[in-house]
C-alpha cells in the first residue's frame, strides 16, 4: 500500500480526461481570460479532486469483476495492494467531501465578491446616474 497505488485507485488518466472535457465546457461557456480565471483554475482543481474520489469508489464497487478480467486484475483493489478493500471508499468518501467543502468556499467567495460588485453597481445607479428626459442614462453626480 502506497501512495501512488491510491493515485492508481482515482484512475488518473480518466480523471484528467474528464476535468479536460469540464475545462473545455467552462472556456466556450465564460472564456478563459476573463476576471474570474482564478475562481475557474481553482474549480478544475476541486472537480480533479471529486473525479479522483468518484472514481475510488467505483473501483471498490467493480473490484469483484477487476478480479476475474485478465486486463484490470492488477488494479490495486483485486491485486491485494490496498487492503481490506473497505480503504478505498474512505479515501473515495474523503476526496469527494473536500471538494464539496472547496466548492462551498468558493461559492462563498463569489457570492461575497458579487456582493461587494452589486453594491457598488446600486452606489453608482442612485449617485452617480440619472434619467434625461428622453430615457438614456447620463452620468452625473447629484
Amino acid at each position: 500500500m502506497s501512495f501512488v497505488d491510491y493515485i492508481k485507485l482515482g484512475k488518473l488518466k480518466e480523471s484528467l480526461l474528464l476535468v479536460f472535457a469540464g475545462a473545455a465546457g467552462g472556456a466556450v461557456v465564460n472564456g478563459i481570460y476573463t476576471k474570474y480565471f482564478q475562481i475557474y483554475i481553482y474549480s478544475l482543481i476541486m472537480l480533479f479532486i471529486a473525479v479522483m474520489g468518484t472514481n475510488s469508489i467505483t473501483n471498490y464497487i467493480d473490484k469483484d469483476i477487476d478480479s476475474i478480467m485478465e486486463r484490470t486484475r492488477k488494479r490495486p483493489l483485486p491485486s491485494g495492494r490496498i487492503n481490506p478493500p473497505e480503504k478505498a471508499i474512505y479515501y473515495g468518501t474523503i476526496l469527494i467531501l473536500i471538494s464539496i467543502i472547496g466548492f462551498l468556499l468558493i461559492k462563498r467567495y463569489y457570492s461575497i465578491f458579487n456582493q461587494k460588485k452589486n453594491c457598488l453597481q446600486y452606489f453608482n445607479r442612485k449617485f452617480c446616474w440619472r434619467r434625461s428626459s428622453n430615457g438614456n442614462l447620463l452620468l452625473s453626480f447629484k
